[in-house]
């Protein structure tokens, strides 16, 4: 199927940018964003992934004060067909266990 990005020179094969140019299942793209306040009181980072072949994107952010009490979120959603849908919306689950990670579950 084409997408949106199809139109952009960005492609590794022939095929459209909807299909890797691997059939690994675990290929992934993923991005990340970080930044410290100008006074190193905190820092956060975030990242985001796409799996194709599994059709799930999933996220993380976590917070860290100067404290070093750190928190940490995760959430996952079944990835959506066309990558460009900026207003499509769909439930994310957060690991709860991530949320601390004192939690007497986390290993």
């Amino acid at each position: 199927m084409l997408n949106f990005l199809d139109d952009y020179p960005i492609h590794q094969t022939p095929e459209p940018t909807a299909h890797p140019a691997t059939t690994d299942r675990n290929v992934y793209d993923r991005f990340f964003f970080d930044r410290f306040s100008d006074d190193g009181e905190w820092f956060f980072g975030i990242a985001m992934g796409l799996y194709p072949h599994r059709r799930i994107l999933d996220c993380a952010l976590s917070p860290v004060r100067r404290d070093r009490s750190q928190r940490s979120f995760f959430a996952s959603r079944r990835a959506p067909n066309e990558r460009t849908h900026r207003h499509e919306r769909g439930a994310i689950s957060p690991d709860r266990r991530g949320a601390d990670a004192s939690h007497p579950d986390r290993t």
